[in-house]
Parts: C-alpha cells; sequence; structure tokens
C-alpha cells in the first residue's frame, strides 16, 4: 500500500486531535475532582472544630449559617485556658452542624482522687475535730482510740491500770514504740520517689505502676496492727471459734465483740523515733483521726532522773549499784519533757490533755477531770493506786473504783 504525502498530513491532524481533546478531557477531570475536594473540606470543617488563627485555606464561616441567639457559644473557662472554643448548632435549621460535647476535659489536679465523704460517726461525742478522709478502701475515723504518751518512771503503769478500769474501754502496754514504725510504713512511700501515696491518679505504665491509692487508707494499716497488739482476752478468743460456723467467721464475731469498744496502748518510748513532736501529732491525726491522747511527764526530774538510776542503775556491767551509771542525764529528761509539752501543743485541746504526774499524784480529781473530758458519765476514780513502787511491784492493796453507775453515753 502507498500512501501519499496528503494521506500523512491527515493522519498527523487527526492524531493531534485526539491528544488534545484527551489534554482538554484530562484537565477538565482534574479541576472537578480538586473543586468537589475543596469544597468537601470547606464545608466539613464547622462539624469538628471551630477556625482558628490563622486559618490558612479555609473559607471564614458565614454569620448566616449560625444564630446569634443560641448557636455560637464559647465557653469563658475555654477561652481562660486557650482551649479551642466549641460551637453549638441551632435547632431552627436543619442544614447546621451536629451539636458537640461542650463540657472540656477537667484538669489533672480536678480529675484526682477526692474523698468518698468526710462522714464523721464520732463528730458529736469522741471526736469532734477529726478530718476524715473516707473512701471504698478505709473509714478512718470508725475505730475510737485513746493513747497514754508518757515519759518513763512518772506513773505511766499506774495511769494503765486506772483507766483500763472505765466501761468500753481496753488499752494494752508497751509495744516497743510499734507507733515509730508504723509511722515509717508510710514515710517510706511518701518521702522516696516516685512519692507512691502523694499520686493522686492512676499510673499504668512503669517500674512503680499502681491505682490510685485513697488518701486517709494507710490509716486503715495502721489501725488493724494497732489493733492486732491489743486483741480480746484469749478466753474470749477461744469462745468465738468454738461458735464460729459457715455463716459467721470468727472475725466478724470478734469485730461484733469489740463493736463500739475504745482501744489504745500506754508508751514511753514515742520521743525515742526519729521525728519531732509536730510529725507525731500529723500522724496521730491523719492514721487515728479519732482519737484522744493523754500525755503524761514529771516536771520534777531531778526526782524522775533519780527512780530511773535506782530501778535501771545502767552499770557498765550491768550489775552492782556501785558501778558507774550510764544511763540518761537530768538534761536528757528535760529534753523529754519539751517534746511531751510540743505535742500537746500540736495535737491541741480537743485532741490531747498533758497532765504532771507531782500534781495528779497528790489530787485525783485531776484524773477525774480527764475522765470528763473524754466523755464519760458519772464516772469518777475513788483513789490513786501506785503500780511499779520500787520497781515493777504491783498495787494490791489498793482497792480501785470508778462508780457503780458509771457509762460512756456514747457506746456505739
Amino acid at each position: 500500500m502507498t500512501y501519499s504525502l496528503e494521506n500523512v498530513s491527515q493522519q498527523q491532524q487527526r492524531v493531534r486531535s485526539v491528544k488534545l481533546y484527551i489534554f482538554i478531557l484530562t484537565f477538565a477531570a482534574f479541576s472537578i475532582v480538586t473543586y468537589i475536594f475543596m469544597y468537601m473540606q470547606q464545608g466539613l470543617e464547622p462539624r469538628f472544630a471551630a477556625p482558628q488563627e490563622p486559618v490558612p485555606l479555609v473559607r471564614p464561616l458565614q454569620k448566616s449559617t449560625y444564630k446569634s441567639d443560641k448557636t455560637t457559644t464559647v465557653s469563658s473557662s475555654n477561652r481562660d485556658n486557650n482551649v479551642s472554643p466549641v460551637y453549638t448548632k441551632s435547632t431552627d435549621s436543619p442544614t447546621q452542624p451536629q451539636k458537640q460535647q461542650t463540657k472540656k476535659p477537667r484538669p489533672l489536679q480536678q480529675q484526682a482522687w477526692e474523698p468518698f465523704n468526710t462522714t464523721n460517726p464520732h463528730v458529736h461525742s469522741w471526736c469532734p475535730h477529726a478530718h476524715c478522709l473516707n473512701s471504698p478502701l478505709c473509714t478512718p475515723c470508725s475505730q475510737r482510740f485513746f493513747f497514754l504518751i508518757s515519759t518513763a518512771r512518772s506513773g505511766s503503769t499506774t495511769l494503765l491500770r486506772m483507766f483500763n478500769a472505765l466501761p468500753h474501754i481496753r488499752l494494752s502496754g508497751e509495744n516497743h514504740n510499734h507507733l515509730y514504725y508504723l509511722y515509717q510504713l508510710t514515710s517510706n512511700l511518701v518521702n522516696h520517689k516516685p512519692y507512691i501515696l502523694k499520686h493522686p491518679v492512676d499510673k499504668p505504665t512503669g517500674p512503680f505502676q499502681h491505682n490510685a491509692i485513697p488518701q486517709g487508707s494507710m490509716g486503715c494499716v495502721a489501725q488493724t496492727a494497732v489493733k492486732s497488739l491489743n486483741p480480746p482476752p484469749l478466753d474470749v478468743q477461744r469462745n468465738v471459734a468454738a461458735v464460729a460456723s459457715s455463716t459467721s467467721s470468727p472475725t466478724l464475731l470478734l469485730e461484733e465483740y469489740d463493736r463500739g469498744r475504745i482501744l489504745g496502748f500506754k508508751t514511753v518510748r514515742v520521743h525515742h523515733g526519729n521525728w519531732t513532736a509536730k510529725e507525731v501529732a500529723e500522724y496521730l491525726k491523719t492514721h487515728f483521726p479519732c482519737s484522744k491522747v493523754l500525755i503524761n511527764y514529771q516536771t520534777n526530774v531531778t526526782h524522775e532522773y533519780l527512780s530511773f538510776k535506782r530501778t535501771f542503775h545502767h552499770n557498765n556491767d550491768g550489775g552492782g549499784k556501785d558501778k558507774e551509771y550510764k544511763g540518761p542525764s537530768i538534761e536528757y529528761f528535760k529534753q523529754i519533757n519539751k517534746f511531751q509539752e510540743d505535742l500537746s501543743h500540736s495535737l491541741g485541746d480537743e485532741m490531747s490533755r498533758l497532765i504532771d504526774m507531782d500534781q495528779w499524784v497528790h489530787d485525783v480529781e485531776i484524773l477525774n477531770s480527764v475522765i470528763q473530758w473524754m466523755g464519760y458519765e458519772k464516772c469518777r476514780f475513788n483513789k490513786i493506786v501506785h503500780e511499779n513502787d520500787k520497781g515493777y511491784s504491783t498495787d494490791k492493796d489498793t482497792i480501785l473504783s470508778v462508780g457503780e453507775e458509771c457509762s460512756y453515753p456514747y457506746f456505739l
């Protein structure tokens, strides 16, 4: 087949026309797609967020879209915190964007743990001063406590016997300053990074991950330890174990036995710990908020020093009164008395009473005034007993009585 120059020229012209036509169609299609994309982007923008400055390539919102009386609402708190304002639609127009959640996220400090409540079950009786941080884990004001914090050789065992004669109260003796070790249990978690007890929110990741520990919950840990050191008599424990059934556990029966009972202990070693009187007071307020504290000392430190020296000797080899005394000095007893006074001041009058053995040993009414402060009615000590006279002997001659009608009206 042969082609003339005229036929070749016509074919080339048709090819160029086809290419031009294809180019025009491609450009038109691209323009339409671009226009649709930009239109959709502009049309959907108000549904998700309000325009912010600067807003490149985005058309400003038209006033005609939102009514001024109810449509565009911007929280003042959002403006103050530099949070993008949230717009809500008018209910009058079906073409307006969907309604958005207007409540902004709460700041971290507001999302932190808060007390379940601060209810104080003994606000009108034992501990009106208490600050109760209740949570599902712990209600630290449920149990009432009474503590005898004294100095050595100043009548602490006498006070223990006399106040144990009151109804609905059970106090135990010395426990090697166990209160201080309970304090260390909490301070270990508070004073070392990452400060586990100071995290008010859940920490779900990392080597120290844990959920938020409610404030005040360590109080129940400390209270359980104190109650474990002061259980009911062994006969009661045995009887409870004997009558316990599948429906009533021994633990529940013991709790019922002690329901309403005031528990506590006496100690002459609180000042031995590496803590200040103010720290002792703060620990008692937060971990034993519903407690009363009787603080005892002897202002005649010379007499206290001689009693201590006579009782414990503190010789080089532990024997013989002619050996050199190695015990506390008179100055040491003065420092302890200052500690007691500071503790009383830090606790306050509602939570504590400070008494002086040099006075109450000659006047039983001083102790009777303490009974009234505790809330007992028709209770009165008839005499002062004398425990640990000349060492560790028990007073078997004095008959102690608090009165036949003695009662505590706030038993439960």
